[in-house]
């Protein structure tokens, strides 16, 4: 439990049980900014995928793109937000396109 007999975990579970599962007990500060940076990475990643299904060819290069500078200007970001974000993105850009796609016009793949 997090929470048992007044005692509290600092610590998110999910980035502290993957970082121990990839680190062990050895892993340090820049092994944390590695995950951050690699979920970040999938974030933009399953968004550019998520939209390039409903969106005619630039519109989701830039829509990804521009979430760079977002991530970047982020005064301070832990594995946690970014593991979060990516989840968060994977169920509703990937895997959700057949219900997004309704919205927007069709697209012809000629």
């Amino acid at each position: 439990m997090l929470y048992t007999d007044g005692g509290h975990l600092e610590v998110a579970p999910i980035s502290f049980l993957l970082s121990a599962l990839l680190f062990g007990s050895h892993g340090t500060w820049i092994d944390e900014s590695a995950v951050n940076f690699i979920f970040q990475c999938l974030t933009i990643l399953t968004l550019y995928i998520g939209m390039s299904r409903c969106l005619p060819r630039p519109a989701p290069f830039l829509a990804a793109l521009s979430t760079i500078p977002i991530f970047v200007c982020l005064p301070k970001t832990i594995a946690y937000d970014a593991i979060t974000q990516a989840l968060a993105q994977l169920l509703t850009g990937v895997w959700n396109d057949s219900s997004a796609c309704l919205l927007l016009p069709s697209r012809s793949n000629s």
